[in-house]
C-alpha cells in the first residue's frame, strides 16, 4: 500500500505540472481539424473535449509508465537502456489509446478502427516529441544538480581546508614554538621580531579569509607559503632552505585557497624536521599551455609513514577532483634519487566532470 501511494503521490504531481501541455495539445490539433469559418462554437467544444480526453488518456498512461515502472526496471547507466524508451512510449501510447477509445465510446458515433488509427498516428508523435523534450529537460537538469552538488562538495572540502589551517597555526606546538621564536628576536633582534609577528598574523588572516572565495591567485597562495616557510626557519635556521621559481604569468592564475600549503608543511615536517642536517624544499610554478604544473618537493629520507602525510595529500587530491575535474592530475611519491616529490597539473579553468588521482 505504501508503494501504491507512492506511485500515485508521483504520478499526481507529474500530472499537476503537466496538466496545461495537454490543454495546448488538444487545442493545436482541434486548430488543425476543423474549419473555424463554418465550425459552430458547439461543434468546436466537442471537438477540443474529444481530443482533451484522448490527449489526457495518452498522457496519463506515458505518464504512469515512466513514474511507475521505469523505477521498478532499475536499468543500468550503459547507453542501450535509453532504448527502453521507445518500448514504454509505445506501450503508453496502446494502453491511452484504448483507455479514451473506452471513455468516448458511449458518447460519440465513431468509427473504431479509423480512429484508433488516427490516435496512434498522431498520439504517437506527439508522445514522441513530448518525451524527447522532457528527457532532454530531465538530462539537463540533472546535469545542473550535479554541478551544483560538485560545488557545494568544493565549497565544504574548502571550509575543510580552512579549518585544519587554522588549526595548524592555532596548534600549540606550532603557535608556542613562533611566540618562543619572537620573544628570543624582541631583545635580539627587533626588527626580525615585528617581520615574524606580521608573517604570523598573515598566515592566520589568509586562513579567515579564505572562506570568502573558492580561489585565490597563485601569487596569494605562494605568498602564505612563503610566510610559513620563513616562521619555520626562525625555528630550524640554517636546516631549513627553501626556494620558490613561479615566473609572474604563472603566478598570475588562481588556484583553490590552502592548495599548496598542506604539501609545504608535510615537506617540512617529514622531510626536513627529522634530519639532523636538515634540508631543502622546492616550490616551482610553470605555465605550459593551458595547464599549470605546481610542484613541491624536498631532498628528505624519500617517504614517510606518518599518517598525516596522507591525510593532508588526500584532502588536496580530492579539492583538486572537485575543483577542476578530471582535467587536473595529482602525483606523489619518492624522487629518483632522494627526497619526496608532490606535483599538481591544473588547468586554467575547472572541468565539469570528476576524476580521480592517487596518493600516498
Amino acid at each position: 500500500m505504501a508503494a501504491l501511494h507512492r506511485d500515485l503521490t508521483a504520478w499526481g504531481a507529474e500530472a499537476r505540472s503537466g496538466w496545461w501541455v495537454i490543454v495546448v495539445i488538444a487545442l493545436v490539433l482541434t486548430l488543425l481539424s476543423v474549419d473555424l469559418a463554418e465550425v459552430s462554437a458547439r461543434k468546436f467544444a466537442i471537438v477540443f473535449v474529444v481530443n482533451a480526453v484522448i490527449s489526457l488518456c495518452i498522457a496519463g498512461s506515458v505518464t504512469a509508465s515512466y513514474v511507475v515502472a521505469a523505477p521498478r526496471l532499475n536499468l543500468p547507466d550503459r547507453w542501450w537502456a535509453w532504448l527502453i524508451h521507445p518500448v514504454m512510449l509505445v506501450v503508453g501510447v496502446a494502453v491511452g489509446t484504448e483507455l479514451a477509445l473506452l471513455v468516448l465510446s458511449p458518447w460519440v458515433t465513431m468509427d473504431v478502427g479509423n480512429v484508433r488509427f488516427q490516435i496512434w498516428k498522431v498520439g504517437g508523435v506527439a508522445s514522441m516529441v513530448m518525451a524527447t523534450i522532457g528527457i532532454s529537460y530531465d538530462r539537463l537538469r540533472a546535469r545542473a544538480r550535479a554541478t551544483e552538488l560538485r560545488a557545494e562538495r568544493a565549497q565544504q572540502e574548502l571550509l575543510r581546508a580552512q579549518l585544519e589551517n587554522l588549526q595548524a597555526r592555532l596548534n600549540p606546538h606550532f603557535l608556542f614554538n613562533s611566540l618562543n621564536t619572537v620573544a628570543a628576536l624582541v631583545e635580539e633582534d627587533p626588527t626580525k621580531a615585528v617581520t615574524a609577528i606580521e608573517q604570523l598574523s598573515e598566515l592566520l588572516r589568509y586562513g579567515l579569509d579564505g572562506t570568502r572565495t573558492p580561489r585565490v591567485t597563485l601569487e596569494r597562495e605562494l605568498s602564505a607559503v612563503g610566510d610559513f616557510l620563513e616562521l619555520e626557519r626562525l625555528r630550524f635556521g640554517e636546516r631549513l632552505r627553501w626556494s620558490i621559481d613561479a615566473t609572474a604569468e604563472v603566478q598570475g592564475i588562481e588556484v583553490p585557497p590552502l592548495v599548496l600549503q598542506p604539501l609545504v608543511e608535510n615537506a617540512v615536517k617529514h622531510g626536513i624536521a627529522s634530519r639532523r642536517e636538515g634540508g631543502e624544499i622546492r616550490i616551482a610554478a610553470a605555465l605550459a599551455g593551458d595547464l599549470a604544473t605546481l610542484t613541491v618537493e624536498d631532498d628528505g629520507a624519500g617517504k614517510s609513514t606518518a599518517p598525516g602525510t596522507k591525510t593532508g595529500e588526500a584532502n588536496v587530491r580530492e579539492r583538486l577532483e572537485l575543483a577542476y575535474g578530471d582535467t587536473a592530475r595529482f602525483e606523489a611519491g619518492p624522487r629518483p634519487d632522494r627526497g619526496y616529490r608532490v606535483r599538481l597539473v591544473i588547468p586554467r579553468h575547472p572541468s565539469p566532470t570528476p576524476a580521480r588521482g592517487e596518493g600516498h
